[in-house]
């Protein structure tokens, strides 16, 4: 993806939409986006949770990378510039306690960070 049109029109790669305006550190010309998906509910093998805690859905994962020169990606850090966070679209999952379902995001250096769901 070109860093012009990703600023204009943001992008969605397999089920991530990243909204318009979204900085690059450092900026690159070009941009590509590796995704992956660590199955169905074998998530665990791969991310350890907190006791009390269980996985509904896959865990998915991606990275940003500066793809101007092929032969050295570089990662990319994403800044959010507005009020307009990244989307991650689930399958539906239907239980009758769905509020009590939490968001976790994985850190790099192996944090974890429970948010609420929408």
């Amino acid at each position: 993806v070109r860093n012009s049109m990703f600023w204009r029109k943001g992008a969605n790669v397999s089920g991530i939409h990243i909204p318009p305006m979204v900085k690059t550190t450092p900026y690159a010309k070009r941009i590509a986006f590796v995704y992956k998906r660590y199955g169905d509910h074998s998530s665990s093998v791969y991310f350890r949770l907190a006791d009390n805690y269980s996985f509904v859905s896959p865990v998915i994962g991606f990275n940003a990378y500066d793809a101007t020169n092929t032969n050295d990606l570089k990662k990319l850090n994403l800044t959010i510039k507005r009020d307009n966070p990244i989307l991650v679209k689930f399958d539906r999952y239907d239980d009758p306690q769905i509020r009590r379902i939490k968001c976790i995001a994985f850190g790099d250096n192996g944090s974890s960070n429970f948010s609420n769901t929408t």
